[in-house]
């Protein structure tokens, strides 16, 4: 075993191997991280994203949020996010990032990055502050991807929707 490997393995005993994850702040490397975490809606981002967060006093930043301020205008007729919705939450979200990687050791992105461009300029961020920036690709069948949106989707379309209480309140019979 390497020495490399002998250290990696003794901090994994003494520790536990959920903290190899800050091994970098021991040996005197950057102890600041940004995760990207990307993939398909459905697969599970954020599900991992609200694990880190509580298991390792992460802070995250998603996407998804950042389109919600713009309402429903955020959303084509199918449910996706607009292109000009896409340009505001990553816009927004990189800002934030930015910020947090100054105060946080793990700072985590959620996001589907569906193009290099908006990869590359998570990592641009991520190494102009001196993090260690990892993208996680987050991989799972379309389908099982599918029926975990829809139950979304459906809760987001009817969130929408507002019903006239003098339209539903009962009709006295003459």
């Amino acid at each position: 075993m390497t020495q490399s490997g002998q250290e990696r393995a003794a901090f994994a005993a003494m520790h536990g191997p959920d903290l190899l994850y800050l091994r970098s702040s021991v040996l005197g490397r950057p102890m600041h991280r940004l995760l990207l975490v990307c993939g398909i809606p459905g697969a599970g981002k954020s599900t991992l994203a609200h694990r880190a967060v509580d298991r390792w006093d992460a802070v995250s930043f998603a996407s998804e949020t950042f389109a919600e301020a713009l309402g429903a205008a955020a959303r084509t007729a199918s449910g996706d996010l607009s292109k000009e919705a896409i340009v505001h939450a990553y816009g927004a979200m990189a800002a934030a990032v930015a910020d947090a990687l100054s105060g946080h050791r793990l700072v985590i992105a959620v996001g589907s990055f569906r193009s290099e461009e908006q990869r590359r300029r998570f990592r641009d961020i991520g190494t102009s502050t001196g993090a260690r920036v990892t993208t996680l690709r987050i991989v799972c069948p379309i389908e099982m991807a599918a029926q975990r949106v829809r139950p979304i989707r459906f809760k987001l379309a009817w969130s929408s929707v507002s019903i006239d209480p003098a339209v539903t309140s009962p009709v006295s019979a003459p």
